[in-house]
Formats: C-alpha cells, structure tokens, sequence
C-alpha cells in the first residue's frame, strides 16, 4: 500500500483529472470530443482490498507509473500464488454517481503471461454480484483493451479479482496493470462480455436505455447483431416512440438493422410521429427484447446479443416512396412472419352474414391460406377471406375436411368450451399492447371469446356470425364490430393477428402465422395492414408436387404485383410477372430445400413488398421426400454397382434395372392419386432392396434368400418399409472404458415364409488375444408399439414404433416386415485399451450364414464413475405392485425394485421414488418417537447408500416435500403420526425441523450432505408459494446446508430459498439460468409430456432424447430429472398414452424382470456424452492442441445454439464425437 507522503502526491496530481471527470458538463469537459466521462481511479482509498488467506504471501495494489496505456498512472497489482486453489483477492470500489448516463466501461489491462485469471464484475444496487465483467487468463504480454456496455442497469460498484492459476501449477507472481479505468457515454462501439469459458460475447439485458445525441449529419442508426439472437422480439423506441417491432427467427443469419432517422415512420401502432420529413432530434434510444412464447403473452427476459451499434452519414430518407421501399425491404429480409394488407371494401358494397361467402363484396376480400402449425401443408386445407368496412372487420373460413362425417360440433351455447369442437380462431392485436383478443367459432356458429393480459378477461363484443355444413368442406362467415375495444383503423395501420384452426378428425392444428405448437403465441402472430382502394391479392391453394416442386393456385388482377417465390432469405428462384386476370395456376421450377422451405411474397412495380406468406416448410412424410431418399439410395447402387462389381456381365443386367426403376418413378411426378403413389413408391422401394441385397450377395457369390443390414443407435427403423440403408458391414464403434455404445442389425426375408436366425458375437483384442466377456455384449430384438396419437407434427411417420428392447434366444422373421436387433457392447474400467476385432455371425434356418465384421476402439481413458452430471428419475412403487401383482415389503417385490434399480443405475440413472408423499420406508431411515423425542435408525438406509454409491449414484432425494416427512413410529411398532403439507402448524414443523436437524447431521457426517436433495415441491402453483416459503424457511433455520430442489413450469426463482431451480424445458429461460448459476445456485432442468421438443417421446427421433445432454452441457445444466420411468397407466405395450411413453422408459416384463427401451439406452449415451464432454480442458499449453480445442468448442457452440436452434443430423454428433475422442487420446497421451 502506499505510504502517507506517496498519496499526498498522488491527490495534487489528480486534482485536475478529478474536476474533468467529476464534472462532465463543466468547463473541464472535453469541448472537441463532447464524451462525458468518469475516471474510476480515483483516490487509492476508494479501493479495499480483500485476501481470502492472510497466511499466504499478501497481495499488493498501488498506483504507478511505470506502465502506462492512458492518463498519467495506472493500478498496479501483484499477486503470488498461495497454497489453495481458491486463493484470491477482491479489490472493490463503490460508485456514489448516477451511471444512466454512462454507456460504456473501458479500461487496459498490462497482461505478464502468468496464467492467473482477472475476473471483473459489475456490482449492483445491493451490494452483490451483478453482471460479469470480464474473465480472462492472463496469456498475453502487453497491452489489451477491453469496452463493456453497462447501459442495461445501474450500477453501484466494480470489483476485479486475481485468482491462482491453479494448484498444479508452480507457484508464481502475477504482475498486472489496470489503465484508462473509466465510465464514459459513448456508445459507437459495444463489446466483450462473457458467456462461455474463454468465448467473450456481447451480453445484454432486457432493456438497454441510453442518451444519445447523434451528429448533425446522421441520417440511420445502425444496428448490427450477433448470431445467435436469442429473443423473439426486438423493439426499438424513438424518444418513447416504438419505430420498429421486430420479430426474430431463431435459425436466422447475423442480422443487421438500417433504420432510417425520418420523423414519418409508421410504428406498429399505426401511429404517425409527425407530418413533416425533418431529421428525427433523437433525445433517447431505447432497445428492448422481449420472449412472449410462454402462456398469456407472458413477458420473459432473454439476451440479445449487440456487435455495434451506431450512427451513420447515409442519405436521409425525404419522401413518402423512400420509406415506403425502406420498410419492404425492412420486411423482406428480416422477417418469416407473414404480412398482408386488407382492402376496405367499396362504399356500395355491403357483406350480409349468411354463412354462404358468395355475395359480390368478398371478391374484394385478400384470401389466405393456412398452414399447419409447425409450416407444413396441412391435409385438410383451411382458407381464410379479410376484408373491412367503417364498422366492422369480416372474416371467412371455408374448412375442407376430408373425413366430414367425424366433423365434432357438440356445443350448442355460446361461451362454452368451444375448443373441445371442430373450430376456427381468430387472435387480434390491434394496437401492439401486451394484450391480444381471442374468438372462436365452431361448426354450429357458436361463439367464445376472450381477452388476455396477464390473466384472462371477459369480453363480449356484439359478433355476428353464420355457418353451412356442406359434403366436403364447413363455413364460418363473421362481422366482428370496432369498438372502444378494437377501434376502427385507419388506413395504414397495422394489427398484429393469427387465423387458426383446430381440426378433429384429423387431430390437425392449421395456422396462417406457423406458432410451432399451441396458438397462444402473440410473438408469432403475422401483420396486417389496412388500406384503402387496394386490389386484393388471393392465395386460393398450394400444392406440392411430387418432385418436391411447388404449385399455387393465385387471383389477382392483371399487370397489379410482382409474385416472387424465396427458397432462402436471399435466394429468388422464380420471379414473373403474372398478366392474366383470373385464376392462375404456376409452379416453382425447382425443388423446394427440406430445411429452408419456400417463401411466397408478393411485391408492386415499385418493389414494396404487399403481401408475403408464412415459410412452407416439408416434413419428411410427402411423396416428395420418400422419392428424393430413392434417388439417393439409387445412386449409392450405382456407385456401389460401377466401382464394387467387375463383371460386364452382371453390370449391364443391374443397370438396366436401375434404370427401369428410374423410370417409374419420372412417372409418378405427375401423378395426383395418393394411394397409387404410395402403392407404386412400395413396390420401387422392395425392387430396390433386392438389387442392393443382391449387388452385395455377389462378393459371396451367393443368391440372396435374405438381407442383413446394420445402422447406428441414432434412427429409428420402420419395420414395415423396405431397408435401403446400409447393407453387411463392417460395423465400427468407439468406446472409453466404462462405456456402452449400441448398433442395430437389420434382418430381412426374400422368401414367402418365416426364416429364423440366431445370432452370435465374437470380439477379441488384436494384440494380446484377449476375448470380450460375453456378459458384455447383449443382444435385443426390438419390440415396436402402436402410438394412436403422435405428440407433434414433427413427430416420425411410421405405423409402429420400436421401442422396447426384449431378450430372445432365436430371431424370428417375417416376410414383408424387418427384424430389427439391437446389441450393446459395453466397457468396464479395466478393459485394456486398444483395438478389437470380431465377427456378428447371422445364421439363418434355411441358406448360408453372413459374417458382418466388427470393429472396436477401446480409448485409454475412461469416463468416471462419479458422474458431473445429476439423473434423478423417478420410480413409481404402486405400478410395480399393480403389474407385478404383489405388495410392497414383500421378497418379491423387493427382488423387482432391486432389479429396476440396477438397471438404471446400469444406464447411469440416480433414481428417487416418486411422488414424494408416496415415499415408504424404502428411502426414508426408521423413525421412532419414545414419547419425548425423535430416535433414528440409520442402519438400513446406510447400508442402501453405500451400495447404490459404489455403482455410481450421484444424487438421492432425501423426500420431504411440503414438510412430509417418515411415517414416526411408537416403541412397539404401531404408526404415531403421519404429516403432510394439508397439517400446515407449528406442530408439524416442529417435528419436521426435528428430523430435518437429524437427517443433515448424520449426511454431513458421512460426507453425503453434497449428494443430497430435497424435493420440496413439484410443479407448484402460485398459491402453493406460502406454503413453499414456510416449510422452506423451516429447512434452513435448521439445515442451511441442505440443498432444496423444485420443480417448476415458468414460476420465477426463489432464489433465497432454493438450491436448485429445476424448470421444465419448455419454460427455460437462460438469462434467468444465467443469473442463477452466478449467484452461486445449480441448475437443473426436466422433460414431461410432448408437442415440444427435444423430449424423450417414442414417436420422436432418437436425437431429441440424446441432444437433452448436450444441451446441459452448453448452457451450464447440471441435471436432468424426469418424473418417472415406469408409469405404466394402461398396458405399454398397447396404450401408449397421449404423449407416447411420456413417464415411462421401462416395460413391465417377465416374472421378476424388467424389459429396457431404445430410449433409455439412448439417453444413457447421452449422459456418456455429457461426462466426456466435461473432460475437455479449460486451456492446452500445447498451440496446436489449443486451436484443436478451440475448433471443438466452436463446432460444439455450432450444433448447440440453443433450444430452437440445434441440428437435427445425427452425424454432426457422431463426427464431433470422434474429434472429440481423439483429442482426450492425445491430452492423456501428453500427460504421460
């Protein structure tokens, strides 16, 4: 520290920079530059210094200058490493100014290259951690700058840390200078925060307000941002005014915004800021971001990520016609949201509500289709007509259904639940509050309608609506009257709605504006502008072509719009003018790409865009798709067939073959009968697979009476479809020890009967001879279940679904069906690395065996017993009881749980009974009452732990939700008393505290307090929330250190009462993660029920279950629960349920067995995955093993961009897999 004469020299000298600083708006602010600043050097005292261990060598801070970046002195700080990882100093100093008017935090750091880490944080109003400044190894010699907005929040202090470098390291001196430490207002240049270990982003807050007073010549403010935007909504305010509300695509490229400084910009208000085209005097801009998915237009706090954000000298904009182009643009390519006009109707021409559609006026009328909800064509097309008038906005939906008579219309009063109906819905915002209106209609004409807030409101406008039923399609007709409500609008406003339909027969949810699930999302709705005299566009109809071409049917009049068709954001691959009047039929020329879909947009002579439609996405069940697999599959037999077989012979049979097969299909491109289609696309497919089957008989010189097919653990095989996927081997896996990876074998008949196989593995070292233990390769036939009703739209296409993984001793096949086994070959943590070889045997009952080699790495590193990651899943005691028929505490029931357990515990699960009031004496310790106090028999509940523990359990729920707690028994064995959360007294938690105090004592002694939890509640709803408080209040007066976990679907945190905050997947919010895991809590997250995803639901891709970890890992998760594994509520084999296998990864089996499913194995890889991901290092000495590192980690953030945004392809996994692998090689290798 500094002596008394040093900082009387040091004040002299900062008296002049002091008054300059302090006093921004003085004459000793800067007149040239016009920054006001604050200099956060100040007085040497304004900083404390705080040292964890004053044993160790202190640390020192002092103003000097011998190293200086900027001003006339800099912070110098040393720092020697202690004996404890943890060792660090904090310098803090506290802020007594008003930081609003500040936009940025700059500074310059002196780095020495010694590897100690400086963490910087911004402190908030209480005093605490707020926002990461920066976090940076000290790996660089010289000079670094580093500017950090802080214009999301106030902040009320700074601190910087030193931390060691770490304990395997040489102790060593760090020599570090802080310069130019300042708060300054200038806002031309955002950066570095933190996000993900060394990977420095631009993290902002909800809501950035600043000051800004732009140069006289700026006529734009630019926006540029990061991919990737993780909000839904950006809104960009002009001194109050909303200019732009912009909606965000989460797959969508970087993003840059031109806005345009002109004082007539139309907001989404439809409100005019003024008359005139004067430069904008911009007092205050102000940018939001807002995630409105969740519930009733519920407001979430999501980040959004900022490059630059600045002024710039462009032409101002100074007519009606600029704006007009600036705002199509605008549309054009930022934005998937659909967007049209509605022309108000002629003054002569009026609608009379009848339930026909066939009166004159509505040829004034804009058409629309719709969509299904996730983008798709639906089956049953919907078409929607708009048009207004001074008094009311008319709406018509004409609903084709194929299936008419299984149309539900049961209600027959108004305000009933018409939503169980057959039913169309309108939402309207008209005035982009943060409230919408919802009207429904059903079949009968029968009306609801709503409003909602934050809550849901009654509201009753004077609707009059008509219906007709008629033998292919039902009519809804409606005036919907403006009011004080839904004011009449002027021409150029502009409404945020959605037209919906939910169609029953079908089980089919159609959208204009594609909301990916339910309809209540206000973020998704489209826009819609009204204006005058305009004529309308109508999109009648959409097909898709065989061949994955597009055709539309349109109206419009002649020589009016420009229609063009986007396969991308950039990309026009068809643009026509189109001069006919009347219906005009066109088709897009190419096909449309699986992933980006198809855009139609309509623009005018003068390029702005008029109307435009939702992105048409295709799922992978349209004829289009199926024939485009063919073809690959065709040239994978071509190339097989010219480089594989040497026979001129044989080549010319094959060709001629192939070529025949190529044209059938041509043939059926242009065919309109579904049925023949797929009838026709069977048969291709079964000639096909002969000549695959064949092709590779011919190596062995033999006539092929079956296939044997192989695949990864990472598709799903419909049985019931020819096999075109990969045919003999060999197979090649990758493992660490104390691993298990599956692969599938695919079997297949020829012949008319049944064949049956048996099937044998062989696998032994290649050097040393040693033989794989047999117990370690298991053999499963896959077992396929009926799901009667898919979870979402995304959901796989099949009849069957595989699933249960059941043990035969002979396989048995078919003919026209696949058999499909699944075979794990699993590690143990002695298995000798290097490199296996064998052979899968196939030997069926007639014809010759097949030998499909087998390959096998076995890596020099294994993944640790004691998982990272937390798994608690759920057993359910009572369906043990119910398909077992046995009671609890009997040998057999024992025997069946034990062997549940061990299977889980096998595919790395923790496992807790559920639901917590449930619990018996299985988890919970024996509790006595002797009449004045609690007695506890610890000895069972030992014995339990211990052993569950050297398999590998990493967390155990210690029950008491809602202050339940053990069943308290008398010395001679009958039950005292018994508490649930309904007992709400000071006696119960009396009692509670008492076993609370107990339990934690004995866990702590122990050494198990850190792998417990208590489940206090699950999915609470905000009356439950003085309830949760009470009992939690009651845990920590008593037990502090006793974590409290809950479940929640979207609550807020409770952040001074729970531990971890365990939300549902569906509700994650990672701001709020974000904020959690800095304030020193653990997240974890769970899954249950469908129609989101990723989720571990039967009809969804093995991907969405596997991804789950991956996730985990990317956003710092460190569980996963899921509420059960064996709510078994009909016969599994049979009732799948509505979300198909939703609470249950197990079937009952035989006798005392358990039967396991592919999705349990493939969630067990993900956890794998998760644990060797956690491997990789923070940093690598070696450059080259840093950049290999550095590729991962990017090629990591890539694939995982975040819930909405991750890939779907398997082998994006399984290649990164394989980066990954051989980089552990090699760091195990470096460290030997």
């Amino acid at each position: 520290m500094m002596n008394g004469k040093q900082k009387i020299c040091f004040i002299l000298m900062m008296i002049t920079i002091l008054f300059s600083f302090v006093f921004p708006n003085s004459e000793f602010a800067d007149a040239d530059n016009k920054v006001v600043s604050f200099d956060l050097m100040g007085n040497i005292d304004e900083w404390t210094v705080f040292q964890e261990h004053p044993t160790v060598p202190p640390s020192t801070i002092s103003f000097s200058t011998e190293k200086v970046k900027e001003g006339k002195y800099s912070m110098k700080i040393m720092h020697v490493d202690g004996d404890s990882l943890n060792n660090y100093m904090q310098i803090t100093r506290w802020i007594q100014i008003d930081t609003a008017q500040y936009g940025i935090i700059k500074f310059w750091v002196y780095g020495d290259n010694s590897g100690h880490v400086l963490k910087g944080w911004f402190m908030n109003e209480k005093k605490g951690y707020g926002q990461t400044l920066c976090w940076h190894r000290i790996n660089w010699q010289g000079w670094k700058e580093f500017k950090i907005s802080i214009a999301q929040k106030r902040i009320s202090g700074i601190r910087f840390t030193i931390e060691d470098k770490g304990s395997d390291d040489i102790p060593s001196t760090a020599t570090i200078y802080i310069s130019g430490l300042k708060l300054i207002n200038e806002i031309s240049f955002l950066s570095s925060g933190y996000y993900d270990h060394n990977y420095p982003s631009n993290i902002f807050d909800k809501n950035l307000s600043t000051k800004w007073q732009p140069p006289a010549s700026t006529g734009w403010i630019s926006i540029r941002f990061a991919n990737p935007i993780k909000a839904t909504q950006i809104k960009l305010y002009l001194n109050t005014d909303l200019v732009y509300s912009l909606h965000i695509d989460y797959k969508k490229p970087d993003l840059d915004l031109w806005i345009p400084l002109v004082e007539r910009i139309e907001n989404f208000n439809g409100k005019v800021l003024t008359e005139n085209f004067s430069r904008v005097e911009i007092k205050e801009v102000r940018i939001s971001v807002d995630d409105c998915r969740w519930k009733h237009d519920r407001q979430r706090k999501e980040w959004v990520w900022i490059n630059e954000c600045s002024f710039e000298d462009k032409k101002p904009l100074s007519s009606d016609k600029d704006v007009a182009i600036h705002i199509s643009d605008f549309l054009r390519s930022n934005s998937n949201l659909p967007y049209t006009f509605v022309s108000k109707l002629p003054s002569d021409f009026s609608i009379n509500i009848d339930g026909d559609l066939k009166e004159d006026a509505w040829k004034y009328a804009t058409t629309q289709i719709l969509l299904s909800s996730y983008g798709n064509l639906p089956k049953n097309p919907t078409e929607v007509m708009i048009t207004y008038d001074s008094n009311n906005f008319y709406v018509g939906f004409i609903c084709y259904e194929n299936n008419m008579s299984k149309l539900v219309a049961k209600h027959q009063k108004d305000g009933e639940a018409l939503w169980t109906d057959d039913c169309v819905e309108i939402f309207i915002s008209p005035i982009n509050k943060r409230y919408y209106y919802h009207i429904i209609f059903n079949p009968n004409a029968k009306t609801y309608t709503g409003s909602f807030t934050q809550e849901v409101k009654k509201w009753h406008p004077n609707i009059k609506v008509a219906s007709s039923i008629n033998s292919q399609f039902w009519i809804i007709e409606a005036a919907i009257p403006f009011s004080t409500d839904i004011p009449a609008p002027e021409p150029g406003t502009l409404w945020r709605v959605n037209f919906t339909r939910d169609e029953k027969p079908g089980n089919e949810l159609s959208c204009w504006s594609p909301t990916y699930g339910g309809f209540h999302k206000p973020n998704y709705f489209g826009i819609l502008k009204f204006t005058e005299n305009q004529s309308p566009i109508s999109i009648k109809a959409l097909f898709i072509r065989n061949d994955n071409r597009l055709k539309i049917k349109t109206i419009f009049e002649k020589s009016k719009y420009i229609f063009n068709i986007l396969t991308d954001t950039s990309e026009i691959v068809t643009a026509e003018l189109l001069e006919e009047k009347g219906k005009i039929k066109t088709f897009l020329s190419e096909p449309i790409n699986e992933a980006n879909g198809a855009q139609l947009i309509f623009t005018n002579k003068k390029g702005e865009i008029v109307s435009r439609s939702a992105v048409l996405k295709l799922s992978n069940s349209t004829i289009g798709f199926r024939l485009s697999k063919i073809k690959n599959y065709i040239n994978e037999t071509k190339n097989y067939l010219e480089n594989r077989i040497s026979d001129n012979t044989d080549k010319r049979l094959y060709r001629s073959k192939i070529k025949e097969l190529e044209r059938k299909i041509e043939q059926l491109i242009d065919e309109s009968n579904e049925q023949h289609i797929n009838t026709e696309i069977a048969k291709i497919e079964n000639n096909l697979a002969r000549i695959r089957c064949s092709l590779y008989a011919k190596k062995y010189n033999n006539k092929p009476l079956y296939g044997v097919g192989t695949a990864n653990s990472l598709i799903k095989i419909d049985r019931n479809t020819p096999w075109l996927g990969n045919i003999g081997g060999p197979v090649n896996l990758d493992l660490a020890r104390n691993e298990a990876e599956s692969f599938q074998l695919v079997l297949w008949s020829f012949l008319k009967e049944s064949l049956n196989f048996k099937i044998d593995v062989t696998l032994h070292h290649t050097l040393s001879g040693q033989v794989w233990p047999d117990k370690d390769i298991q053999i499963r036939e896959v077992g396929y279940v009926k799901v009667l009703t898919r979870a979402a739209s995304f959901s796989l296409k099949m009849d069957e679904y595989p699933d249960p993984l059941l043990s035969k001793e002979k396989y048995e096949v078919l003919p026209n069906k696949l058999t499909c086994l699944w075979i794990t070959v699993k590690s143990q943590w002695n298995t000798p690395p290097g490199k296996y070889r064998g052979t899968i045997t196939v030997t069926p009952s007639i014809g010759p065996e097949t030998k499909i080699l087998l390959n096998v790495r076995v890596r020099d590193w294994a993944i640790p017993l004691k998982k990272s990651i937390a798994t608690p899943f759920g057993i359910n005691p009572g369906m043990i009881e119910k398909y077992y028929n046995t009671k609890q505490g009997t040998e057999k029931y024992n025997k069946i749980l034990n062997n549940l357990i061990n299977s889980m515990m096998e595919n790395k699960l923790d496992w807790f009974l559920f639901p917590a009031g449930h619990m018996q004496e299985t988890i919970y310790p024996k509790v006595v009452w002797t009449g004045s106090e609690l007695e506890v028999d610890y000895t069972e509940f030992d014995e339990k732990l211990e052993k569950l523990f050297s398999k590998g359990l990493s967390v155990f729920s210690v029950g008491l939700s809602f202050g339940c707690f053990p069943k308290i028994y008398r010395q001679d064995g009958t039950i005292e008393i018994k508490y649930s959360h309904k007992q709400f007294n000071e006696t119960s938690k009396v009692l509670f505290q008492n076993y609370v105090r107990n339990l934690t004592q004995h866990l702590r002694k122990k050494g198990w307090l850190d792998k417990a939890f208590l489940y206090i509640a699950d999915e609470p709803r905000s009356e439950h929330i003085k309830q949760i408080i009470y009992w939690a209040s009651a845990v920590k007066e008593v037990a502090p250190d006793l974590p409290i976990m809950i479940t929640t679907m979207g609550m807020e945190p409770l952040e001074d009462y729970i531990d971890i905050w365990c939300p549902n997947l569906a509700f994650f919010n990672s701001s709020e993660c974000t904020r959690s895991l800095k304030k020193g809590k653990k997240v974890w997250w769970y899954v249950c029920m469908g129609g989101y995803k990723p989720n571990f639901i039967i009809d969804y891709s093995p991907i969405e279950h596997r991804v789950i970890f991956w996730l985990s890992y990317r956003f710092g998760i460190t569980g996963v629960l899921y509420w059960r594994v064996n709510e078994w509520r009909g016969n599994p084999y049979v009732e799948t349920g509505k979300y198909a296998g939703d609470g249950y990864l197990y079937y009952p089996g035989e006798k005392d067995n358990v039967v396991e499913s592919i999705r349990l194995h493939v969630i067990r890889d993900g956890i794998e995955d998760f644990e060797v991901l956690s491997m990789l290092p923070q940093k690598c000495d070696n450059l080259r093993m840093q950049k290999q590192l550095d590729t991962i980690r990017t090629k990591l953030m890539q694939i995982t961009k975040s819930l909405q945004s991750y890939s779907e392809n398997p082998d994006d996994y399984i290649n990164l897999r394989e980066q990954i692998y051989e980089f552990l090689e090699k760091v195990k290798k470096s460290r030997k």
